[in-house]
């Protein structure tokens, strides 16, 4: 989920909020929409899961900032990769401490072949990793900024991943590191 949002605009292109915002005017970032829509369906196929599972043992689902269209959740509202990665940790977390439970319901052969296979309008997972990698894109020097300790152009947004699932804003020359919420206070110094 994180590496799909990751992938709708570069570091510099965005500031990384709720809303997404572009230039000097305001006018919005440009977005690769097939990642978004793509985050999106999955985003929403779990919490469709969520609800139907919570439903059925009688236990309360997780609430999660949604819009939707008419009665079916079409997609988170925050845009972030942070946001994306904690929302969608949330969700399989809640899943997989019910997975004993899961197997042995009604609804396990479908909820597998949704997550894992998917259907034509709502990929499943190894179609996404696929499309999309498991991997977070190479950091491109354009999306670098200038460091505030050492000065070196190699300030870039690090991604959650296997190894540290922290979101963190970093230079890769001197190790510097920040926490996003704080440099969102001073982006438009780093990231303007």
């Amino acid at each position: 989920m994180a590496n799909m949002r990751a992938q709708l605009f570069s570091l510099g292109a965005a500031e990384y909020s709720v809303r997404v915002s572009g230039g000097g005017d305001g006018s919005p970032a440009p977005l690769n929409l097939g990642p978004l829509d793509a985050s999106d369906a999955l985003f929403a196929k779990l919490i469709g899961w969520t609800e139907v599972f919570a439903e059925e043992f009688d236990v309360r689902a997780p609430t999660f900032p949604t819009w939707a269209n008419g009665r079916e959740v079409q997609g988170s509202k925050p845009v972030t990769v942070e946001a994306a990665h904690d929302l969608a940790a949330r969700m399989t977390g809640w899943l997989t401490d019910r997975l004993d439970e899961i197997a042995g319901s009604r609804g396990a052969v479908a909820f597998h072949d949704d997550l894992i296979y998917g259907h034509e309008d709502a990929r499943g997972v190894h179609t996404l990793c696929a499309m999309y990698g498991v991997e977070p894109r190479p950091i491109r020097q354009a999306d670098k900024r200038e460091c505030p300790v050492c000065g070196a152009h190699d300030v870039f947004a690090k991604l959650p991943d296997t190894l540290n699932p922290e979101y963190s804003i970093m230079c890769d020359r001197c190790k510097w590191i920040e926490e996003p919420e704080k440099v969102a206070k001073t982006s438009a110094r780093l990231f303007g």
